[in-house]
């Protein structure tokens, strides 16, 4: 529950709502050269391909986790 969490906090609330100016230069220096495929027009961070499907596999984990 909490890396899905912290993977919420740290791409998806970033990316929906404002993002810092400490998260959009973490971004820009580390993943600004990463495959996205969600348009990136008006926001200062978007979760890659990488993040997108590490979040997916998360929620999977805690579905699963928990229905056990």
């Amino acid at each position: 529950m909490l890396i899905l969490a912290g993977h919420v906090h740290n791409w998806w609330l970033p990316y929906l709502g404002p993002s810092s100016a400490a998260q959009r230069e973490l971004y820009r220096r580390e993943y600004a050269r990463t495959l996205k495929i969600l348009p990136a027009e008006g926001h200062g961070v978007v979760p890659d391909v990488q993040h997108m499907v590490v979040g997916a596999l998360s929620l999977i984990m805690l579905v699963t986790t928990l229905s056990a």
